[in-house]
């Protein structure tokens, strides 16, 4: 077997964990669990108890279904503080491990197409949509932006 196909099944396996967490696989999950594994991995991290995150989707679905993935690919949560939700309704979020800090970012045109999906598509499809944005590579669906480093 490959690594991408180890990926794929650690990503199949992770989005699965976070389904059922959050009661359902969508877009926004989705995206929550790309962002947290892509943060992970460029700041070398295992997560738990070297991560802290603050997302900045604010609490009102679907934004802040990002959250759910996010603390599941990561290990943050609520409950042990290492993870904080701001309210910029933006799908943005800023890791720190290890003296590093990043911005993780969705970039504009993947959000706003696809709000107009989920704005004027079919509820039905949501699993679908979250199935295709899982398809798209990490460069093109978020952007990274290397912060001064600061414990958050």
């Amino acid at each position: 077997m490959t690594s991408g196909q180890n990926m794929n099944t650690e990503l199949k396996d992770i989005l699965n964990k976070a389904a059922e967490f959050h009661g359902h696989l969508g877009p926004f999950l989705t995206i929550g669990v790309r962002m947290g594994l892509l943060a992970k991995k460029t700041l070398k991290s295992n997560g738990f108890g070297d991560l802290s995150v603050t997302v900045n989707t604010g609490n009102k679905p679907p934004l802040s279904c990002v959250v759910d993935g996010i603390q599941v690919a990561t290990g943050c949560t609520l409950g042990k503080g290492n993870i904080t939700v701001t309210n910029l309704s933006e799908i943005s979020a800023v890791f720190h491990a290890k003296r590093q800090t990043i911005r993780v970012k969705m970039k504009t045109e993947v959000f706003q197409s696809l709000k107009v999906e989920l704005l004027h598509g079919d509820p039905k499809k949501m699993e679908e949509t979250a199935r295709k944005i899982n398809s798209i590579p990490d460069a093109k669906l978020f952007g990274i932006e290397e912060l001064a480093s600061k414990r958050l």
